[in-house]
């Protein structure tokens, strides 16, 4: 590879690592909830099914593993959905590994993962490894309407997806939120027309202040979405009309702030003895 070409590589997957960071801050997406795990790891809690206005508010009390290792794998084949929960008509877009000759990377081994999401999620793995120089998805729950029952028996849960994204990055400026979008996509019944939704249920159940910060936070973050993302896609108009739903209830809230009084609280002056000089 030439200089060119690695200098793009770098420039990607930093940007895909800054994008990792700003997910794994957020709350009140209607489909997934998003836990940073260190600068190369996000664990994904993803809803299955989209149940009479599904909220996350519960996937608070998931209990996630912090401790985890190294470990190598070999090659998985995942197959069509199965139909009992996913229906015929999701697409069979978490298959196999993209060539024989792949040589997969390994993750955070799964025998050390106690996280268990609840019985209408799966939880999934998604890390941008430097070593590896690109993203790559791992199941990190049992999900077994997403496996091939032919290969069930000898399924590892250490191997990586095979999507669609992360097969484009090299050829494709792939970000994060596409990678998110196609795992939602495959995973949810029905199929989002935005996966990138937002829970305004849950944005409303938050304390005040709480709520005003969460929704400009995702409002920045769908801003970027729009400002890189592909604006043929489907999902933008909806990101866009979503948008101004989540403007009124973020500008609401400041003006519920300001009644308040909140907003206009004086801060205590700190003690002089506090000052230090480090000079």
């Amino acid at each position: 590879m030439n200089a060119c070409g690695e200098e793009e590589d770098g420039r990607k997957l930093r940007q895909f690592l800054s994008d990792l960071a700003l997910l794994g801050s957020l709350q009140g997406f209607r489909y997934f909830q998003p836990r940073l795990r260190g600068r190369e790891e996000l664990l994904l809690i993803v809803v299955n099914e989209d149940v009479a206005c599904c909220s996350l508010q519960s996937l608070e009390s998931v209990s996630l593993s912090e401790s985890l290792t190294s470990s190598p794998s070999g090659a998985e084949t995942l197959g069509s959905p199965d139909s009992s929960l996913l229906l015929q008509e999701t697409p069979d877009r978490l298959s196999g590994p993209e060539a024989p000759e792949d040589i997969i990377p390994p993750a955070s081994p799964c025998e050390k993962e106690v996280a268990v999401p609840e019985e209408n999620c799966t939880l999934f793995l998604l890390a941008a490894y430097a070593k590896y120089g690109r993203p790559y998805v791992w199941l990190r729950s049992s999900p077994r309407h997403l496996l091939n029952r032919g290969h069930a028996g000898s399924l590892t849960e250490d191997v990586p997806l095979k999507l669609q994204a992360t097969g484009d990055w090299s050829r494709k400026d792939i970000r994060l939120w596409d990678v998110v979008s196609e795992v939602v996509t495959c995973c949810t019944w029905p199929p989002p027309l935005n996966p990138l939704s937002v829970d305004l249920n849950f944005l409303g159940s938050l304390p005040l202040a709480e709520r005003y910060l969460a929704s400009g936070a995702l409002l920045h973050f769908l801003r970027r979405v729009l400002l890189h993302g592909d604006h043929d896609a489907d999902p933008c108009k909806y990101i866009w009309e979503e948008m101004g739903h989540l403007t009124s209830v973020h500008f609401q809230g400041l003006r519920d702030l300001k009644r308040e009084n909140i907003l206009n609280t004086p801060v205590e002056p700190q003690e002089k003895d506090s000052h230090r000089s480090f000079s």
